[in-house]
């Protein structure tokens, strides 16, 4: 827990980048949804032949949604990433200038390819940490208050459903103790 920390200081001067990236990923998510549905919708009303004027609306739809998706991907992976970087710099600067003094001395041990490997090997676990712990998290809780508030748009039931249905799967084993879960045999 304190290396979690210790990481988690590195990475707090580009927490609105990081906000931003996640933001970004609300968007792409939501983009995602728009178009399933209304390229849901665009093949369900041509079953029926309707007349292509009708059907312009659903293919503009389509084309929106499609290439905003894409859009916020990219913006959303390039705002991480670059938020990522510009955290690790003075972790790398502050590595090359604690390991300079030390190279003539204490590393013939080392071959110079061990030790680059090392630190590359090193700088790019704390590059995804990021990445892959920190912003998918909150998209997640952002997509989670947007299902939840466009479910209690209708009406509180439904809202409540919703909330219901997320928190089951999550929350009923963790809530259970594991019950019916996996039981370890004596012996």
């Amino acid at each position: 827990m304190k290396v979690f920390w210790s990481v988690f200081r590195i990475i707090t001067p580009t927490w609105p980048s990081l906000l931003l990236a996640a933001l970004l990923g609300f968007f792409t998510v939501g983009s995602g949804v728009g178009l399933m549905a209304t390229a849901a919708f665009l093949l369900s009303s041509a079953a029926l032949h309707p007349p292509v004027l009708d059907l312009m609306p659903a293919v503009v739809g389509v084309r929106f949604f499609g290439i905003s998706r894409a859009v916020f991907r990219y913006l959303e992976r390039y705002v991480a990433h670059d938020a990522a970087f510009r955290a690790l710099r003075p972790l790398r600067v502050w590595f090359y200038q604690t390991l300079e003094p030390l190279a003539p001395a204490r590393l013939t041990g080392w071959r110079s390819g061990d030790l680059l490997d090392r630190i590359v090997a090193d700088v790019e676990i704390l590059e995804r940490f990021p990445l892959r712990v920190l912003v998918p998290p909150c998209v997640a809780l952002l997509v989670l208050a947007g299902a939840y508030s466009a479910g209690f748009f209708p009406g509180r039931r439904s809202g409540a459903a919703l909330a219901g249905a997320q928190l089951k799967p999550g929350g009923g084993p963790a809530a259970g103790g594991g019950a019916g879960g996996y039981k370890r045999r004596p012996g």
